[in-house]
């Protein structure tokens, strides 16, 4: 002997899959396959001595195959025979130990001590494991511990049986010592398993909207399931966490049936109810809410109206959701100036929050609002803020990470920033964009597709054009659609079945708001594209005279982004159609304005016929262009395509 210490745990001991095996068909001589030693392996989570009592009752049996059935079902029984023969030998102090520490499905120091008033808890839960009373360690540390299941449940059977009150009571400390420290599925279990309906209900109201403003959505969601439906169907404010969080995923019916249950449970008459009339102007701005998802501006007015009356009443995370409702409706209608007069309206507010989310939207409508009147160095502020809030709060792959991360990818994007937009644009299709505005998915699908196209990437981009397409579709949004069946042609990927024939032979006019009208644009900027793909005379004519229609259009003052794109469309045209001094003469000023503003791939997206004219200008045409764009020339040039 070397003196060696070799130390074998419990787990150590117990069962796998082939020992299993070994010991039932050798010990019964029976034919047992691998799916009936799975079930009686995982019955008995590998413990030799349950496997043995199966193996005895296997021998007698003449149906092997229905009493493993029997015998996994009538697992209580064989508990019992364990927990009996091993409590028996157990002092009292022990065994009250156990007997306490078994409500809680795993346990930890601290939890004991407040289940059972011992202090060195530790260390009890250390002999236990030691002596090989059924007790499992969850982690290398030693922190978490849980019982084996048939144990645990002979103990809360016999707890239950000879002490009920205590067994209720153990249960309220455990929820309370998981409510303080915020593990709230734990703690909901608890108030339940207590028979404390009304206490679980109450710690879900009280810290829904925390969760909220943490985009915690699905939490809060799972957390409301557990309640029991009856009584959660009767507490609007319960129902009002309910509902934001449907909204906010996206999920309109669920979302409509817990508006439904607040009107149902408001007492009728009730108008003038301070407290009421703060209840009801939240349903409308969550109906308002669901409103932007859908990409829509109907009610949106009346709806921040109602709120900003009941300001003074109102929680920080409503007002702030307020501002961000408001501000998107303000850049839909193309008044930039407003959408970020709102988000100055809404600081005090943001400062009250105990969460991210609403500051995170309110950041992003701000960033969407400076990148249209092409302040990409404030929109870029705004989006980096945006994302550091919601990496700050939670980890990088949060649903606010998400939001902000695709429209950072996409500015980086257009400003050349070609490896870490690609980053944040694919880790924002990888978790999935169902959620946020329209703007936040077209940036992951239609620019993360171009994306994918200037690297030579097609299938890639291909598939995020056809998932971007399905949503459309499943969602209802125009908008997203049109920017989809746009970038197609644009690009050529999936763009076979799409003909001039495709597309109404002009833009309609007397748009009914900024979100048609933008929808009617990239309709229309497909027309043209699938004009100058017929490769003929006339179809080019016919382009140009249609982009030259679309650019007047546009006011370029009070909506500059838009007006500089539309300017590109017509110089491709007009390139294409093979005008290379008028071509030129439109792109020397947008070059100008390019390169003060560091924006890149615009130029380069515009087509090939711009590109061309870009590659000439740069070579045998620097005469033409201001020196301080000659830089700009040269990294145009020289910056790679996948075409």
């Amino acid at each position: 002997m070397k003196n060696e210490l070799i130390e074998i745990d419990a787990t150590a001991l117990r069962f796998d899959m082939d020992e299993s095996r070994e010991l039932l068909i050798g010990g019964t001589g029976l034919s047992i396959d691998d799916t009936d030693v799975a079930e009686l392996e995982e019955t008995t989570d590998g413990w030799v001595a349950a496997l043995q009592l199966a193996s005895l009752a296997l021998r007698e049996h003449s149906d092997p195959r229905s009493a493993i059935r029997q015998f996994s079902a009538n697992h209580r029984e064989l508990g019992d025979y364990l927990a009996e023969n091993v409590l028996d030998s157990l002092d009292p102090d022990l065994l009250d130990f156990l007997l306490a520490t078994s409500v809680a499905e795993r346990i930890c120091a601290s939890l004991a001590t407040a289940l059972t008033g011992r202090r060195r808890a530790q260390s009890v839960l250390e002999e236990i494991e030691e002596r090989d009373l059924f007790l499992t360690r969850l982690d290398p540390e030693g922190q978490w511990f849980r019982f084996h299941h048939l144990f645990a449940d002979f103990l809360r059977r016999r707890l239950e049986k000879q002490e009920p009150d205590r067994c209720d009571e153990l249960h309220r400390r455990a929820a309370t010592w998981f409510a303080d420290r915020r593990m709230f599925s734990a703690a909901v279990d608890h108030h339940l398993a207590a028979g404390d309906d009304s206490d679980a209900i109450d710690l879900v109201e009280r810290e829904g909207y925390d969760m909220l403003e943490q985009s915690k959505m699905i939490t809060v969601l799972g957390l409301a399931t557990k309640l029991p439906l009856t009584t959660r169907r009767t507490r609007p404010d319960l129902q009002l966490v309910i509902a934001w969080a449907h909204a906010l995923l996206h999920h309109r019916a669920p979302a409509n049936t817990a508006l439904a249950y607040i009107d149902a449970a408001l007492p009728a008459g009730s108008e003038s109810d301070s407290d009421v009339a703060d209840i009801r102007a939240e349903t409308a701005l969550i109906r308002a809410a669901m409103t932007v998802l859908d990409d829509q501006l109907d009610g949106l007015d009346e709806a921040v109206e109602a709120c900003v009356v009941r300001a003074d009443n109102l929680r920080p995370w409503v007002l702030s959701g307020v501002a961000a409702i408001a501000s998107f409706r303000e850049v839909q209608r193309f008044a930039y100036d407003e959408a970020r007069d709102w988000q100055r309206w809404a600081r005090p507010h943001h400062r009250r929050t105990n969460g991210p989310f609403s500051v995170i939207y309110g950041y992003i409508l701000n960033g969407v609002a400076s990148r249209e009147q092409l302040d990409f160095d404030a929109a870029e502020a705004a989006f980096r803020h945006a994302m550091s809030l919601a990496r700050a709060s939670d980890e990088d792959r949060s649903y606010g990470s998400r939001l902000s991360g695709a429209l950072l990818g996409e500015l980086l994007y257009e400003k050349g920033q070609i490896a870490e937009a690609v980053r944040l644009l694919d880790d924002t299709y990888n978790l999935g964009a169902e959620g946020g505005i329209v703007e936040i998915m077209l940036a992951t699908h239609v620019v993360g597709a171009r994306a994918k196209h200037a690297l030579g990437q097609n299938d890639q981009a291909a598939e995020r054009l056809d998932t971007g397409e399905r949503l459309a579709q499943a969602l209802h949004l125009p908008r997203m659609a049109a920017h989809i069946t746009a970038e197609r042609l644009r690009s050529g990927i999936g763009a076979s079945a799409l003909t001039v024939e495709s597309f109404p032979a002009a833009m309609p006019h007397d748009l009914s708001d900024g979100i048609v009208q933008v929808t009617a644009e990239k309709t229309e900027e497909a027309a043209i594209r699938a004009l100058l793909a017929v490769g003929d005379d006339d179809a080019h004519h016919e382009a140009c005279r249609r982009a030259r229609a679309l650019t007047a259009s546009i006011d370029e003052q009070a909506r500059p982004r838009a007006a500089l794109n539309a300017q590109l469309l017509l110089t491709e045209c007009v390139a294409a159609n093979g005008a290379n001094a008028e071509a030129e003469e439109l792109l020397l000023p947008i070059l100008d304005r390019c390169a003060r503003l560091g924006l890149v791939q615009p130029v380069l997206d515009a087509g090939y016929a711009v590109r061309q004219l870009v590659r000439r200008l740069g070579t045998t045409g620097r005469g033409e262009v201001d020196p301080a764009v000659v830089p700009f020339l040269d990294r145009l040039s020289s910056t790679p395509r996948g075409e």
